[in-house]
């Protein structure tokens, strides 16, 4: 498990809880930008706000890495989400906004 924080737009798209939330992370992708002329940057939705290295992970790297994030991609939009909302109840809504957010584009 690490700590999940979303930012304020996140909290409009995908759910108004504030503060920090427990999520499981299981080998997921710690997101960067890509600096990529052609690729236009995404926005964060969400932050990592705590570490998790094991089995020779370099630590410090989670710590505020974007969690989820969007961004324009092609003729549409793409969501991505790096640790698992969905292994938790609390967090269901999160995918189902998400869902919903990229379809009312």
């Amino acid at each position: 498990m690490v700590k999940m924080e979303l930012a304020k737009r996140g909290r409009e798209l995908l759910g108004g809880f504030g503060g920090s939330v427990d999520v499981r992370y299981a080998h997921a992708l710690i997101f960067a930008p890509a600096g990529m002329e052609d690729l236009p940057d995404f926005e964060a939705l969400a932050h990592i706000r705590s570490e998790l290295a094991k089995n020779g992970a370099c630590p410090s790297v989670m710590v505020d890495s974007p969690a989820i994030l969007c961004g324009p991609m092609g003729k549409g939009n793409v969501i991505c989400i790096s640790p698992h909302p969905e292994s938790s109840e609390a967090l269901y809504g999160i995918i189902r906004r998400a869902a919903i957010h990229l379809f009312e584009k």
